[in-house]
């Protein structure tokens, strides 16, 4: 039975060495082991450009099955984002940038958040959401960086302090959101200058014609 011990606390350890596969940072602990590399498994990359065939990612995928169970893999998943790592996606063309999930969900949120405090039929053209820039407010903002479609405010949203797990209770705040108002021009907030994931809230300009 120590052998047996032994040989699992080892394989554990290379879990925990490879877990670092869908995070870009060093994860906290996890199963008593801190993650520290992917390096040690062999798996096939691309470049942009670059043809990507089934054969060659079906082979990443059984590379990372033979090293890691998919509750390991989902663990590594949770414990990046928690702690504060980007999960990207990769670039679709040539000119695309990355996706981040986080602020494609915070974009979600607040076209939602514009859309219910907006009446029926305000707008000809339907609405945008604009990230509020720092000490403006969105008033000027819709007037100015809609190319003259959207020039009307409706309000200033703003997200923050999402959930990133499921709710265990009925009682758990999943997000939290201010309607600022269209006059408010506080230096904070601006995604364009990085704020908003690590911070508490991110500012949005609801417009509309």
């Amino acid at each position: 039975m120590k052998t047996t011990s032994t040989q699992e606390r080892a394989r554990k350890r290379i879990w925990a060495q490879r877990l670092a596969l869908f995070v870009g940072v060093p994860l906290a602990v996890l199963g008593g082991v801190r993650a520290v590399s992917w390096a040690a498994l062999t798996l096939k990359s691309w470049t942009t450009g670059e043809t990507l065939t089934a054969a060659d990612l079906n082979g990443n995928f059984a590379a990372i099955a033979a090293a890691l169970t998919p509750a390991e893999a989902v663990a590594n998943f949770n414990a990046g984002t928690m702690a504060g790592a980007a999960v990207k996606l990769g670039a679709v063309s040539a000119t695309a940038v990355q996706f981040d999930l986080r602020w494609a969900m915070q974009h979600a949120a607040a076209g939602g958040a514009c859309a219910a405090a907006s009446p029926v039929g305000d707008s000809v053209a339907g609405h945008v959401v604009l990230p509020k820039p720092t000490g403006v407010t969105c008033t000027a903002a819709c007037a100015a960086n809609t190319a003259g479609m959207y020039t009307q405010c409706r309000t200033s949203i703003a997200i923050g302090t999402i959930r990133m797990t499921q709710a265990t209770s009925n009682s758990d705040q999943v997000a939290l959101n201010y309607n600022y108002g269209c006059g408010d021009s506080q230096a904070s907030y601006d995604e364009v200058g990085g704020t908003g994931l690590t911070s508490s809230y991110t500012a949005y300009c609801c417009c509309y014609r």
